[in-house]
């Protein structure tokens, strides 16, 4: 059983991607879901908008000159779209009539990234922070930041915003006063002795940031070499994450039906990471690409990825993938009620077996007490003897009192109380040992350790409870597994 388990459980995290047909475009670098619908879905690559709807994919807009670089859909108004553009900032409530609402204000002025913040538009530009009323778009520069701060990306819980860009990190609570969270230092060239700290500033630069919806105090920051992590909003620190190689962090997104896991884009493909254990694995099923542009996931936990090899999807829903990994490889097993009932048989601690006992006791009370008897008369007469006559008889007896009440409902009354509790604890331990089976194959099987020692560790464990539950069921666990096992293979 364990070979097999070896083969089952890979380094890599359950997908099976396909590519989008009917783009033209062959590059992509974003990609949104419509929080209202998950059918409405936008995608960009280059100079070109997309739009996905019931009728298929179609292209809704094309820049005359530069890069579309971010996508916003409204999470306050359904169906307008933000389109953050080296040309400035559009806004569309119908993917057909695109107006500019922000304009760059210099030649160089790009528009990077927007969101929503409480009542405002945050726009992030290579010229800084501007902020505009929701509805109004009367733009002003934010003065809170430094002068020559790019605003690289934008994102924010109900509390607070955050801002990264060439300077650092930033947060604010109310889009006026700023702290900084990271900040990357300021160098002078002309100084050569400080010429190789310049270039580990370079390395570490920052590129997404994001706000962990399990832990709200917690902040993941992805930058051009692996990711830092602040809780409780304080400075952020390098996390070492094993599986997550030190590349660049292109986009990291958090799953809201599973926010224990966070999905990580990178220049070397697409990683599913668990930040309460530090570990990832690759997710790579159906990619013929290892750079990840940008992660969207729909409400049904549906993955797009935008990549440099086209626009994929996630074959299945998330939840169905769950659910086909569970039926494949925890479905073909005895259910917890068979194992039960095998463990009660020979046991022999069953509910019938009491059962059985009264039910004899009742019968015993219309059943006589049966008494044989045999006399014999030997007679002597004048020195002769001789026997006889021989008497026989049989005497049928019966307590009518046992059918109301039979002494002997102690003695059971006893026993069953007895059987009962043992019952139970056998149950008990039953249920634990099966549940802790299939909580650890899953666990080897979604979360698998890294080290080899540790995984091996947890498949000697796995064997260690299959033997427990033969030892409950004579064998009965491991005979039937093997049965149906040998039902799927056929």
């Amino acid at each position: 059983m364990i070979s097999l388990l070896i083969i089952f459980f890979p380094n890599y995290g359950w997908a099976n991607f396909i590519r989008q047909e009917g783009l033209i475009q062959r590059s992509f670098d974003f990609v949104a879901v419509s929080p209202f619908d998950d059918n409405l879905i936008y995608a960009s690559g280059g100079d070109c908008l997309f739009k996905k709807n019931g009728k298929g994919w179609q292209i809704v807009y094309k820049l005359p000159n530069g890069r579309i670089n971010f996508i916003y859909p409204s999470r306050y108004q359904a169906g307008r779209i933000y389109i953050a553009s080296d040309k400035g900032l559009m806004v569309t409530t119908d993917a057909e009539h695109f107006d500019y609402i922000f304009q760059r204000r210099g030649r160089e002025t790009r528009c990077v990234t927007v969101t929503e913040f409480k009542d405002k538009l945050y726009l992030g530009t290579t010229d800084g922070l501007y902020s505009a009323l929701s509805g109004i778009y009367n733009f002003k520069k934010v003065t809170g930041l430094p002068e020559d701060f790019e605003v690289w990306w934008l994102t924010r819980n109900k509390d607070f915003l955050y801002i990264a860009g060439s300077l650092g990190v930033y947060v604010t609570t109310d889009g006026i006063n700023f702290s900084c969270l990271y900040l990357i230092p300021q160098l002078q060239e002309e100084k050569e002795e400080l010429q190789s700290q310049e270039e580990e500033s370079v390395r570490f630069k920052p590129t997404v940031i994001a706000v962990d919806y399990a832990r709200p105090g917690r902040v993941f920051l992805g930058t051009t070499n692996g990711i830092f992590v602040s809780i409780g909003g304080k400075s952020f620190k390098r996390k070492y994450v094993s599986g997550l190689p030190q590349t660049r962090i292109n986009h990291i997104y958090q799953d809201r039906n599973s926010p224990h896991i966070v999905y990580i884009a990178t220049d070397k493909g697409l990683y599913k990471y668990y930040p309460q254990t530090s570990v990832a694995m690759e997710v790579k099923d159906g990619l013929p690409t290892s750079e990840i542009n940008c992660i969207a996931i729909d409400s049904k936990g549906k993955i797009y990825l935008a990549t440099d090899r086209g626009l994929f999807v996630e074959g299945r829903d998330s939840k169905e993938i769950i659910l086909y990994h569970y039926e494949k490889y925890l479905g073909e097993e005895p259910s917890f009620r068979e194992v039960q009932e095998a463990a009660l048989r020979y046991n022999e601690v069953s509910p019938e077996k009491i059962r059985a006992w009264r039910k004899r006791l009742k019968i015993r009370a219309i059943m006589p007490q049966i008494d044989l008897g045999y006399d014999k008369t030997i007679n002597y007469y004048r020195g002769n003897f001789w026997t006889g006559p021989r008497d026989w008889s049989v005497d049928f007896s019966w307590d009518l009192g046992n059918l109301i009440w039979n002494s002997y409902e102690d003695d059971v009354d006893t026993r069953s109380r007895l059987n009962t509790q043992l019952r139970l604890d056998i149950l008990e331990d039953v249920n634990h040992l099966y549940f802790e089976r299939k909580r650890v194959k899953l666990e080897l099987l979604n979360n698998p350790p890294q080290d080899k020692s540790e995984y091996l560790k947890k498949l000697l464990y796995l064997e260690e409870l299959t033997a427990a539950l033969d030892g409950y069921t004579g064998g009965y666990f491991s005979k039937h597994l093997q049965e149906l096992q040998g039902q799927k293979d056929k």
